[in-house]
């Protein structure tokens, strides 16, 4: 040993860090992948996440596809279409509604979102068809263009006819891409663009159809489009408009894109905690078989605060090589997440290094890996220079201020995190406490197991089983961070598959609970008979009907809602004010309903003024309306005053027309409405004989299959969960090689256990044995408790967020654990291998 300089100069700590690290550098770099999988994961979604915002800032103008976009549900009166027009520029107009297709090559009908169109938008960015030229040519003459799914799924092709309602149109060409919106929104209804100069021909528009009407333009970068939006909002006076410009939709897919890759982030995140941990252990493991040449040095009047260095240093080159290894994986994994949310992207993602994005990935692994590799590295400076006497390798013990600092700064860390990929401050403290209870959880289930097994361990149980258990106990374990590793894995995963089956099981259970699964709605009044008629000739009936009166809140409690809405501090939600109301009437509550408070009754004259009504108790809270308050809504231009007379809790789960608000008889018989029946089909023949008919008879009515919806809902969660599933992958992985650096940690000294096995006269065989049945339990124990762990939250969401029931498929959850236990298994027999073909005599030529 040279002679130790005093004081010690920079260039000895280096050389002592590289020197003392010679037997050391493997384990060193497997805690090291560790990290590198968490840093990986969250350098993918942080890149990914900033490539979406380039091309969102990019592609904004394409985005909306104009520089302005009027919106409204009702026709535009004459003042507001004058006061457009005076806008000059480029102007286009678009109306929007549901309705039935009927493809009449194969008979088939699907309900679909109808856009009639008029002018040359988009301006910006373009509708992509195939062929390219059809975007053109659906514009005049009696053409469409149809979506691409839509076409596939009913076998049509170019040039095969396409009816809505008394018209038939010629498909030219396969709609792919809308500008600023996304694949998924084709699931329900896709699209099929038509000329506005032929929808009068189509008969679809009746009195009460539920329309959207649109205004675009395009001015250039000569004018403000948003001055021009706060002059508009202060000329036109027609309720209901609603103006959107460019930033304004930037804005928007912004927030829910940040919210999206957000999340994503959090789930990587776990997986550089899991990392962290496996460092801590695998330092812990390090620095305590380092012990004696830590008491060597003091011996040699090293001080404590150079020696801390060495290690230190040693633990910042591992944590350096995991993020820059790790930023280079996730570089080459960003390129996967565009091609697994594509469906969720309103635009193709230009993949690109992002050097902020890279930056702060490897700046979190690399703080988190610091932050975990200093709680062992603490131990160092309480060592003293007696214990090389002693030959112990017991470890000191680090100060309790230090320790408390320590813990402290791991759960801001957390926080800060989460508050920097949450939108609010509470989803935050959620996200931190749920994470922290979880570890808390199963890290006490780690401790009351070594309680349990050391007792347990001296019973009368089989010798391999007995060895087995007292493995989980002894000292040099890595029961604790394996447990809450692989727990917390497995934790993360069944939490996203129980969410995703207790939607599905909430779809299917409303099919099977409701009356009926099947609705036809924009029933004209003249036609309820008709078509009651017509389901009893297929041998139906109609189960429910609802008469459905379209109207807008003019008035709350005296105060106008237009001024409501400029009042930041109002108590009401300001989608509630905005909100346009299908509302019924009828004399008695329906199987749906519930009353919760107030008074109903049915008996009502057109004299009483104000009208009671009944609420639906979610709009009576987010109008901040209580039994009493005073509401004006208009219908089609005329006003009529109500009280709120009840509250009522409805089961919208149920398939059945439900309404926010109910009305009594004798008041809006005469304005204008429109009809919803629901029957029940038992079959899929069925539900498409009766959508032939009704397409024949009454071809404005419009339908939907709730069994149809089912699928498409299926579909749309599993798209979900596998991007979910794809990025909780990397905590997965993570806790596998946490196994392995935790078995390659504890390699020294289970191999000093094997051999005394050996020499004691345990066979090959029996150690095998006892390998195996450590992390069988070892496994098991962790993946129920994750499991375990991953019930009770998907619960607690359930039931608290949702309102839902959780569902439990114990098969895929018994088939989970089944496979984690046999990998955590496999990686121990595979780590401990080299363990088992040593000769006994080695142990004892060394004793």
């Amino acid at each position: 040993m040279p002679e130790v300089p005093e004081p010690m100069p920079l260039a000895w700590i280096f050389r002592m860090a590289w020197r003392d690290s010679r037997r050391s550098r493997a384990r060193l770099l497997l805690a090291a992948g560790c990290m590198m999988i968490g840093i990986a994961g969250l350098v993918a979604t942080a890149s990914f996440r900033k490539n979406v915002e380039t091309t969102l800032n990019d592609q904004a103008r394409t985005l909306l596809g104009a520089d302005l976009v009027v919106h409204s549900r009702q026709p535009f009166t004459e003042s507001t279409t004058a006061a457009l027009r005076a806008l000059g520029g480029q102007q286009s107009q678009q109306t929007s509604f549901t309705s039935m297709a009927r493809f009449p090559q194969t008979g088939g009908t699907r309900l679909v979102r109808v856009r009639a169109l008029k002018g040359d938008f988009p301006y910006y960015g373009e509708l992509k068809t195939d062929p390219p030229e059809a975007s053109k040519n659906f514009r005049s003459g009696a053409s469409a263009l149809v979506d691409d799914a839509l076409m596939i799924q009913f076998d049509a092709r170019i040039g095969d006819p396409v009816k809505l309602g008394h018209a038939t149109f010629r498909i030219v060409g396969r709609l792919k891409k809308i500008p600023g919106e996304t694949a998924v929104q084709s699931f329900v209804g896709p699209r099929i663009y038509i000329t506005e100069a032929l929808l009068p021909e189509t008969g679809l528009i009746q009195p009460g159809s539920l329309v959207s009407r649109h205004r675009f333009f395009r001015f250039g970068d000569s004018v403000d489009s948003a001055a021009l939006k706060r002059e508009l909002e202060r000329t036109i006076e027609q309720p209901g408009i609603r103006i959107e410009t460019v930033a304004n939709r930037n804005d928007t897919l912004g927030d829910i894109l940040n919210q999206v890759t957000g999340f994503l982030d959090l789930i990587g995140f776990i997986a550089i905690l899991l990392g962290g941990m496996a460092v801590a252990s695998a330092m812990h493991v390090y620095i305590k078989q380092k012990v004696t040449t830590v008491g060597l040095l003091r011996c040699l009047g090293a001080r404590e605060n150079p020696i801390f260095a060495i290690y230190l240093l040693q633990a910042t080159v591992m944590a350096l090589l995991s993020a820059l290894f790790g930023s280079m994986l996730g570089i080459l994994l960003q390129h996967f997440l565009p091609a697994l949310l594509t469906d969720f992207l309103p635009v193709e993602v230009n993949v690109t290094l992002n050097g902020n994005a890279i930056l702060t990935g490897a700046s979190v692994g690399l703080a988190t890996a610091l932050l975990f590799a200093s709680f062992p590295l603490l131990s160092i400076r309480s060592v003293a220079p007696l214990q090389v006497l002693y030959r112990s390798n017991a470890m000191g013990r680090a100060s309790w201020c230090a320790v408390s600092l320590m813990t402290c700064s791991v759960v801001l860390v957390i926080a800060l995190f989460a508050a920097a990929h949450t939108s609010t401050w509470e989803q935050a403290a959620g996200f931190t406490g749920g994470l922290l209870a979880a570890l808390f959880t199963l890290g006490i289930v780690a401790q009351c197991l070594t309680a349990v097994l050391r007792k347990f361990a001296q019973s009368r149980a089989r010798y391999v089983w007995r060895q087995g258990l007292a493995n989980l106990h002894r000292p040099n374990n890595q029961t604790p961070v394996l447990l809450v590793s692989i727990g917390l894995a497995s934790f993360l995963i069944a939490t996203v598959y129980l969410a995703q089956q207790t939607l599905l099981m909430e779809v299917a259970t409303t099919e099977q609970e409701s009356k009926g699964n099947f609705v036809l709605f924009d029933v004209q009044t003249d036609q309820a008979g008709p078509l009651k008629d017509l389901l009893h000739t297929l041998g139906l009936e109609a189960k429910h009907e609802a008469p459905i009166v379209s109207m807008r809140l003019s008035a709350l409690n005296g105060e106008p809602v237009h001024a409501m809405r400029e009042d930041r501090d109002k108590a009401a939600e300001d989608w509630a004010l905005r909100h346009e109301y299908r509302a019924t009437y009828r004399d008695r509550l329906i199987d749906t309903e519930t009353l919760a408070q107030g008074r109903w009754s049915s008996e009502i004259g057109k004299s009483i003024e104000p009208v009671p009504v009944s609420l639906e108790e979610n709009i009576a809270r987010a109008l901040n309306t209580r039994i009493g308050d005073e509401l004006v809504f208009d219908v089609q231009g005329i006003p009529i005053t109500t009280r709120v007379g009840s509250i009522r809790k409805v089961a919208w789960r149920r398939l059945q027309p439900n309404f926010f608000v109910l009305f009594p008889p004798g008041i809006l018989e005469e304005a204008p409405q429109t009809h919803a029946l629901v029957t029940r089909v038992d079959s899929a023949d069925q539900s498409a004989r009766l959508q032939r008919a009704v397409v024949s008879q009454f071809p404005n009515i419009s339908m939907i299959d709730l069994r149809f919806m089912l699928g498409a809902v299926t579909g749309l969660l599993d798209r979900i969960a596998l991007v979910i599933r794809f990025v909780g992958s990397f905590s997965v992985v993570t806790g596998l090689v946490v196994l392995l650096g935790a078995i390659a940690a504890s390699r020294y000294h289970r191999f000093h256990e094997n051999l005394l096995l050996r020499t004691l006269g345990a066979s090959r065989s029996q150690v095998l044995k006892i390998t195996a049945i450590e992390y069988f339990l070892l496994g098991t124990i962790a993946t129920v408790s994750g499991l375990m762990l991953s019930l009770l939250s998907t619960w607690g969401v359930s039931y608290y967020l949702f309102g839902l029931e959780l569902a439990v498929a114990w098969p895929n959850l018994i088939a989970m654990l089944t496979l984690v236990v046999a990998l955590t298994v496999a990686a121990g027999l595979l780590g401990s291998w080299g363990t088992l073909n040593q000769s006994p005599l080695k142990l004892l030529r060394e004793e």
